[in-house]
């Protein structure tokens, strides 16, 4: 509204059902065809919608008059990620709250801790500690075999729970500073991923998940449902750590659970990485104008749009969301506010999952291993396809900017 009141425009927010890639496939490119302009801005989902940029889908922004993305209400780790020779085609930040909601971390219950006579992790995340191998030393003296079967299942208590086979295994690309899309001398993508130290992580992963009793890897469901049964578990004190997106302390589960929970980051690979990063689910949400149609007086007041958008945000939602949401209401002790800061600040964004569908899904083959229990190197060598799919990417890139030219 106070957009709308500043700027004299009226926005209409016309919602798509469906898949994801609807956006992209069903209606701009019916748009671009027929010669339509529809749509002035479009908010979607990253994964599903970059990809198509080498089709000339979405307009360079860097070209919109009034719009400065290095402002401080613009990701600069999102920049950084998709800037390409000048150009970007999307954009996240303040106007939205995804970059908030969907980053991963570490949930504890202080209760449990307090128990087991375990000190929170916070001392182990301010000294540098905060692990894989620390955090596994920590699941065991939680367990409780409550059925008494001798076997781990459903019903028993665990001191870490988490998703094996999905969602719940890409952060650690980020939190183990795993790389997998890096830029050449000519600012063009290239493959980056360290096999040495991604085999590394993925021993530690499969340790923490599998060799301890404590650990209970919890199957992937349809439409990521294995999040709330997590969230669910550990509302119940079912488990003492759960890796977790923040948006669950707004769910039915968390936002109602009786015993006091801290928070802290997704561990690191080990104590010589040089500091905690966090990941941020590939669903995140993004704004694009779509190269429809659209005058010059047009594109000019759409750059002015998204820059009120972000920067209003910026001055009102996000401090309603970020500071009384989740640290006022959300959060039970000082030390959670304190990690919240140092999980956001620190936001890893990789070109290699924000265009993960253009490269053969590279990181989704880590969520193949862990879920397997195996682990299966040769999977992320660089091969053939790959090379190809890189190269394509970068080619469309290189033609989407010539049009400009």
């Amino acid at each position: 509204m106070v957009v709308e009141d500043r700027l004299g425009v009226s926005i209409e927010n016309k919602q798509v059902g469906g898949d994801a890639y609807q956006i992209s496939e069903d209606h701009l490119r019916k748009q671009m065809s027929g010669g339509l302009n529809e749509y002035s801005l479009v908010s979607c989902s990253v994964y599903a919608s970059i990809i198509h940029t080498n089709e000339n889908l979405y307009y360079d922004l860097k070209r919109l008059e009034h719009l400065d993305l290095s402002r401080p209400y613009w990701s600069q780790g999102f920049n950084e990620a998709v800037e390409y020779k000048g150009a970007q085609f999307m954009a996240t930040g303040a106007a939205l709250l995804s970059p908030y909601r969907l980053a991963f971390v570490t949930f504890f219950n202080r209760e449990m801790f307090d128990a087991a006579n375990t000190p929170y992790p916070y001392e182990a995340v301010r000294n540098h500690e905060w692990t894989l191998d620390y955090q596994y030393s920590l699941v065991e003296r939680f367990y409780k075999d409550v059925n008494g079967n001798q076997k781990g299942d459903a019903d028993d208590i665990f001191g870490f729970m988490s998703n094996n086979d999905m969602i719940g295994v890409d952060p650690y690309w980020s939190a183990c500073d795993l790389r997998i899309l890096d830029r050449n001398a000519d600012g063009e993508y290239e493959y980056a991923v360290d096999t040495e130290r991604l085999g590394l992580a993925i021993d530690k992963i499969l340790h923490l998940y599998y060799d301890s009793p404590g650990s209970w890897p919890v199957p992937g469901k349809s439409s990521d449902g294995e999040q709330k049964d997590i969230a669910k578990k550990f509302s119940e004190s079912g488990a003492a750590m759960v890796t977790l997106r923040l948006i669950e302390v707004e769910g039915e589960y968390m936002k109602d659970m009786k015993a006091d929970r801290g928070i802290v980051p997704i561990p690191m690979l080990d104590a010589d990485q040089s500091g905690y990063k966090s990941y941020v689910h590939d669903q995140l949400t993004v704004l694009a104008v779509p190269n429809t149609s659209k005058t010059e007086e047009e594109l000019s007041m759409l750059g002015a749009v998204l820059e009120a958008l972000a920067s209003e945000s910026y001055k009102y939602v996000t401090p309603a969301y970020y500071e009384l949401a989740l640290k006022a209401k959300y959060s039970n002790d000082p030390e959670s506010i304190e990690m919240l800061d140092l999980i956001t600040e620190n936001i890893f964004l990789d070109p290699g999952v924000i265009y993960t569908k253009a490269i053969e899904s590279v990181h989704q083959k880590l969520r193949t291993c862990i879920g397997a229990k195996a682990k299966i190197m040769t999977t992320f060598k660089q091969n053939k396809p790959l090379t190809t799919a890189i190269q394509k990417l970068n080619e469309g890139l290189d033609e989407t900017i010539a049009t400009y030219s």
